[in-house]
């Protein structure tokens, strides 16, 4: 495997990802390769791993948080009970999707819309611990920072890429990326 990097321009159609951890633990929002609907969501350790690397869309005034591997959103599910786990869901567009990024003492706060709870950390600190939800207690474990991901890949060293001046672009041969 070779290290490359790309620039993306997010007004092409790409989404700009972003790493989101906790402030209280430091763990990192992962959705652990979970692909079916309902499944959990994770916290991990940094790894720079795509299942840590969110989308943050804007949708009806609010936010969507999006995964980049597995392409399914953060969901509140619907649960309103402290300690909720937060899940992750496909495309639907309904408000456990949805989510109010709040500014909090420099960093952000979500809260769903649908539930009303904001996404906990809950002080777990061990790889692969829930993402919990639990109401407004303006604790570290409810606070995150937004990490930007440069956008760096892992590519087979085979792949060769074929710049075109006239249209400054650049095409990779065969797909890096799978």
């Amino acid at each position: 495997w070779a290290y490359i990097t790309a620039n993306i321009n997010a007004n092409q159609g790409c989404h700009s990802y972003v790493q989101i951890q906790n402030v209280g633990s430091g763990m990192m929002i992962d959705g652990y390769g979970h692909t079916n609907n309902g499944d959990n969501c994770q916290q991990y350790g940094n790894s720079g791993h795509v299942n840590q690397q969110w989308a943050i869309e804007s949708y009806n005034g609010n936010v969507r948080i999006r995964n980049r591997a597995t392409n399914l959103y953060l969901d509140g599910y619907g649960y309103t009970n402290n300690g909720s786990v937060c899940k992750q869901y496909g495309n639907s567009g309904h408000v456990n999707q949805q989510w109010a990024q709040e500014s909090y003492n420099g960093n952000v706060r979500f809260r769903n819309i649908g539930t009303g709870l904001y996404l906990d950390g809950y002080g777990y600190t061990n790889n692969g611990a829930n993402l919990n939800q639990y109401g407004n207690s303006g604790h570290v474990n409810q606070q995150w920072k937004i990490v930007t991901v440069s956008g760096a890949y892992y590519a087979k060293e085979t792949t060769t890429a074929v710049e075109s001046k006239k249209e400054n672009k650049i095409a990779v041969y065969p797909n890096p990326l799978t």
